[in-house]
């Protein structure tokens, strides 16, 4: 069975949509570390995954969306504007 770029595409949105709000944060300052290590063609995936993320920002909490555009850059970290009590569900890595 292929898998389709659409059906990654729609699988990938459901994850990120998934995420509470300071995890998606974290990601999100995760790519901007993961950019500037990343080829070109890996430059490619994570600017379609943050553009994934900008979806989901702006459809949690929209206001908050345009005061990070209209103050910030908006690669800069978002945490400014998306306050969240949730701990995160990252567990750390061990060796």
């Amino acid at each position: 069975m292929t898998i389709t770029a659409a059906t990654l595409k729609a699988k990938m949105r459901v994850l990120i949509h998934t995420l509470n709000t300071t995890d998606l944060v974290i990601e999100w300052n995760l790519s901007s570390v993961k950019w500037n290590a990343a080829t070109n063609e890996g430059k490619l995936d994570i600017a379609l995954i943050r553009d994934f993320m900008l979806d989901e920002f702006e459809r949690r909490d929209p206001k908050a969306y345009k005061n990070w555009f209209e103050d910030d850059d908006p690669s800069d970290d978002p945490s400014r504007f998306y306050k969240s009590n949730e701990p995160s569900k990252f567990k750390p890595m061990t060796a």
